[in-house]
């Protein structure tokens, strides 16, 4: 019988993190291995966050063109985030999302593009407001993310939505990793501008 999962108790990462978790993606996809279930097991010692911002990133590059990739990874943004909430270290996902085979091509294609992204960002954390990204707090912020992640499949057609979705699950993950809650505020307002998109292109 395996052990309850215990709130994660870990400092800040390193302010590369991210950028680590990049680069090792990016050394599997050359390998010509890119479906899920192995970039989630390159990156899983590093926890479920990492996991979670990479896979936003994702939606921010130009792989959120091809179809489906969104709803692909919107799902898995809210299944970690959800897990995140509740202290789980490892993730889980089912076995169809494993299954699931991102282009390796296009893939490291748009890793230059990832990395210079997650590393602008990371070069301007710093640990601020620290307490916004400790639980209780923190827990918010993650089911507002597994909420953005969850809607992801249903805006595919929506110009930009879920890029500004995703780019505030970027910001909550990094906000979250390396203490800055000045990021977590930040990451309120992307969706505030996806709201307004969806709403003028449905109800204009």
């Amino acid at each position: 019988m395996s052990e309850p999962d215990t709130p994660d108790t870990t400092p800040p990462a390193e302010p590369r993190a991210l950028t680590e978790v990049v680069d090792e993606m990016a050394a599997t996809a050359e390998a010509g291995s890119a479906d899920v279930d192995t970039l989630v097991r390159v990156a899983g010692g590093r926890g479920v966050l990492p996991i979670m911002t990479f896979t936003a990133l994702l939606i921010v590059s130009p792989l959120s063109g091809i179809p489906f990739v969104s709803s692909i990874c919107g799902t898995i943004i809210a299944l970690c985030a959800l897990q995140a909430a509740i202290g789980r270290r490892q993730l889980w996902l089912p076995g169809f999302l494993k299954r699931r085979q991102i282009n390796p091509r296009r893939l490291v294609a748009a890793m230059a593009r990832i990395r210079r992204v997650a590393r602008w960002l990371e070069r301007r954390a710093t640990r601020r407001l620290g307490w916004l990204s400790l639980p209780p707090v923190s827990q918010v912020f993650l089911v507002f993310a597994a909420s953005y992640g969850a809607v992801m499949p249903f805006l595919e057609l929506v110009p930009m939505s879920s890029s500004l979705l995703a780019l505030a699950v970027v910001l909550t993950g990094l906000g979250l990793m390396l203490r800055d809650g000045v990021l977590l505020l930040i990451s309120l307002l992307p969706p505030i501008l996806a709201a307004f998109f969806v709403w003028s292109i449905w109800f204009s």
